[in-house]
């Protein structure tokens, strides 16, 4: 049986956000995108509808792109919440599946032991700016399972290049790796790109921008019923209570800021995102 509950979360916001320079390899959160994550961490399954049903429960398990700033928004995002009993020993797992789709610096990632020496103290990240969260690499014992990681990351071949209908495959096969997990609410954190091939859902995308969700928006789905067992596509459907927290909130239609608007318009006017959306 799938998980009952799966949330999506966008990323915080990264210097390529700010900046609009794509050619940035990797980029960590700004400081903006560190305080989004405490605002998200203080909101998360929290509720202002009058009529919303009851909240899903805390997640059982987190899983995050591999790239730096969607590792950073998990451990950020949820450092309290990995610090409180009996959550003490959850494992963050880095799905390769979950990546942007496209294979600008920006959104491609590096080494397993570059990022790795990253996460554990050892590069340019402080501690405030991975959650207070260090991984203990000597011991090989942290967070992160990095022995979970496609051995083909951070290369941008096979499943992993940017093409229409190997994105699609390749977000078939994530919500598949999510519906085979056992947990009853998985929380995963990606890309504003990837996150509309995800949801198959298109509502509110922007061509110029790329995406429809703004940093660390985040949204509940379930599991909608397997209909073609010879292909299956592992469906998902945002629930009701998600769907009203938005709105209560004013998320549901809410405008992208400047900084929001610049992401993924060098890579449209490039031509990368062009062939994503029209190949």
């Amino acid at each position: 049986m799938p998980p009952k509950y799966l949330t999506l979360i966008r990323h915080a916001e990264g210097y390529h956000n700010l900046t609009g320079n794509h050619y940035l390899l990797d980029p960590c959160l700004t400081p903006t995108g560190i305080q989004q994550c405490n605002t998200l961490s203080s909101n998360f399954l929290q509720s202002s509808h009058p009529s919303s049903p009851p909240a899903p429960p805390p997640p059982n398990l987190l899983v995050s792109s591999p790239l730096t700033r969607t590792l950073q928004t998990t451990l950020c995002s949820f450092s309290n919440f990995l610090s409180t009993p009996p959550n003490t020993d959850m494992k963050i797992i880095p799905l390769a599946l979950l990546q942007e789709c496209d294979n600008i610096p920006c959104d491609t990632g590096r080494p397993v032991e570059v990022i790795r020496k990253e996460f554990s103290g050892k590069g340019e990240l402080t501690g405030p700016e991975l959650g207070g969260l260090i991984e203990d690499d000597e011991e090989g014992e942290g967070r992160i399972q990095w022995e979970m990681l496609d051995p083909v990351f951070p290369r941008k071949e096979g499943i992993y290049r940017g093409r229409k209908e190997v994105l699609e495959e390749r977000a078939r096969q994530a919500r598949k790796w999510l519906w085979e997990r056992e947990e009853e609410h998985v929380v995963a954190v990606l890309h504003g790109g990837f996150l509309h091939y995800m949801t198959e859902d298109w509502s509110g995308h922007n061509f110029i921008v790329g995406t429809g969700w703004y940093n660390t928006e985040y949204r509940t789905y379930e599991f909608l019923p397997v209909e073609n067992e010879l292909n299956p596509m592992y469906s998902i459907q945002e629930i009701d209570w998600s769907i009203k927290r938005r709105e209560a909130e004013g998320q549901k239609n809410k405008p992208l800021s400047k900084t929001e608007k610049k992401e993924f318009e060098e890579t449209v006017i490039d031509g990368a995102e062009v062939g994503v959306l029209l190949n």
